[in-house]
């Protein structure tokens, strides 16, 4: 477990799970799931696929 607070925010992080808050800027990233961003440049969202999947069948 990480928290970091600074001037202009505050970040925490447990595991691969993050959440940034900062002047002017959100990150969040949950695991397996999405990494969404926001700040002055626009919104960002972003799928994670994870490693390996569903069974195929292929080897």
């Amino acid at each position: 477990m990480k928290m970091e607070i600074g001037r202009w925010g505050a970040g925490f992080r447990i595991g691969d799970f993050e959440l940034r808050l900062f002047l002017g800027d959100f990150y969040l990233k949950i695991p397996g799931c999405l990494e969404m961003a926001w700040n002055s440049t626009g919104f960002y969202i972003d799928p994670i696929h994870r490693q390996g999947g569903k069974a195929d069948g292929k080897h």
